[in-house]
């Protein structure tokens, strides 16, 4: 379940009262590396992974931060490699990401991403360990493909809108994720977190696997959580077009809960494209639950789409002209 804030919040320790370390997984953009080595070392707030140990040798500081492929059947792709960067509450960088996050727009330049959350028994090794190891996904059964989880959009749909039991077992060790949320959703303007309750401790040196040998398969339940995204594309074009809700005006979740359900109940009866879709949110906008009902009329099922549209028109106004 997604919690909502208005500022972003990484607290100290966990309802256990275990302290927290918080890591920044960025997004790609052609500026990112170059910003983020520029804060880390201006700041000194990391140290980077150059040694195969949990630490570099001579400081005996942690590292700190890492290109995510590095060591994956990715590593030809480093130069767009996402980083994972430890950052702290208020810190230079955790600001520049905020900044960016609230920012960040289609076909702009700015690098975005999220932050995963760990108790401190979860090294900074061990949790790259476990992000590399789901980096790739099979989905429809045998294609597979690079998963961008650290893009937000991608997250707050995969991580907020799956089942909680299969969320959890992605996670794994990850005891919280925070991200921005998608513009065009319910959850716009707002920062996102979904808590795990039960991290899974992380493997030992000896259980793990190769990096990158490891593929997720997205449950049922994941892979329809990322094609709500475009109903809700959908649905935030509809709202802005008729002024539902105000664009100023905080998103009511019910009613775009209610609104999907519409949109699940056209698509039912065989509406796919956008123009019919519009056509059958208009007709709910109207008539409200009525529609529902209409839609449920056995004769429909043998009529073109557009046909489809028009005797539902018809059905609900002379029903309506009937209660009148």
């Amino acid at each position: 379940m997604i919690q909502t804030f208005e500022t972003l919040q990484l607290p100290d320790s966990d309802q256990h009262g275990a302290a927290l370390h918080h890591y920044l997984v960025t997004s790609y953009s052609p500026n990112m590396a170059k910003e983020i080595y520029g804060v880390t070392i201006d700041t000194n707030t990391a140290q980077f992974e150059t040694d195969p140990l949990d630490s570099d040798p001579l400081t005996q500081a942690p590292l700190l931060i890492a290109p995510l492929y590095i060591e994956t059947r990715l590593s030809e792709l480093i130069s767009y490699s996402p980083f994972v960067v430890k950052i702290n509450n208020g810190d230079k960088l955790c600001q520049h990401y905020q900044q960016n996050a609230i920012n960040t727009a289609p076909n702009n330049e700015l690098w975005s991403g999220i932050i995963v959350t760990t108790t401190m028994a979860v090294s900074f090794k061990q949790l790259l360990s476990h992000l590399r190891q789901r980096m790739m996904i099979i989905f429809d059964n045998e294609r597979q493909a690079v998963f961008h989880y650290q893009n937000p959009t991608v997250a707050h749909y995969f991580f907020g809108e799956a089942n909680q039991q299969d969320t959890a077992a992605w996670l794994g060790p990850i005891s919280q994720i925070n991200w921005f949320a998608y513009s065009a959703s319910a959850h716009h303007n707002s920062w996102c977190r979904v808590i795990n309750d039960k991290p899974t401790p992380p493997f030992k040196q000896s259980e793990q696997q190769q990096p990158g040998s490891e593929v997720w398969t997205l449950t049922v339940s994941q892979q329809r959580a990322l094609e709500i995204k475009y109903d809700d594309k959908l649905l935030a074009q509809f709202f802005n077009d008729n002024d539902i809700p105000s664009p100023k005006a905080k998103p009511n979740r019910d009613l775009w809960l209610q609104y999907r359900r519409y949109i699940n109940q056209a698509q039912s009866l065989g509406l796919e494209t956008t123009e019919h879709l519009n056509q059958y949110l208009s007709l709910c906008r109207q008539y409200s639950d009525s529609v529902t009902l209409a839609a449920q009329l056995p004769a429909l099922q043998t009529l073109s789409n557009a046909e489809k549209i028009s005797a539902l028109q018809h059905q609900l106004s002379k029903d309506f002209t009937y209660v009148s």
